[in-house]
């Protein structure tokens, strides 16, 4: 009786680690990600740019201060939802070193330009930069995420550099 208790303990543990394991496997097979957050990400970033590309030395400063926070806050929404959509893809092998790279050279310079033109009231062309730099990640990015062609998404973003 004893020993049947034993096998039948045995059996069970090598049950549950085997129907864990399956599930472990299955699961990052089947890893959907979050439509909603890189929707987010994307429209953060095409707000960004739009922001920027209403700058004009024409303006008051206190008008081109408005649309510069308005952007930084667009990308800091970009990025926040970016942060959200890795996380649910975190079973898969997207790596977005590539896109995280682009976005904190640019977050970096918004900072020190932002500092400079408040401080200086220098020309409002200096943002262009940093425009052109997300106009040209948009193009690189899918417009959105599709689970169904989920590996085709993976090896367009993990391309990106």
């Amino acid at each position: 009786m004893r020993t049947i208790l034993i096998i039948s303990v045995i059996l069970h543990i090598f049950g549950v680690v085997l129907v864990s394991n399956h599930y472990i496997a299955d699961h990052k097979k089947h890893a959907v990600g979050d439509s909603s957050s890189y929707r987010t990400f994307i429209h953060g970033l095409e707000y960004f740019s739009q922001f920027i590309g209403e700058l004009d030395d024409k303006h008051m400063k206190e008008e081109n201060l408005n649309l510069l926070i308005n952007a930084d806050e667009r990308l800091d929404l970009a990025q926040r939802s970016m942060i959200e959509f890795e996380h649910s893809m975190s079973s898969t092998d997207l790596d977005m070193s590539g896109v995280e790279v682009i976005l904190t050279s640019v977050e970096e310079l918004m900072f020190n330009e932002m500092s400079t033109y408040a401080l200086n009231n220098n020309k409002t062309s200096r943002f262009t930069v940093m425009q052109s730099s997300i106009n040209h990640l948009l193009e690189k990015l899918p417009e959105n995420y599709d689970a169904h062609h989920k590996k085709e998404f993976i090896l367009l973003i993990n391309s990106i550099h």
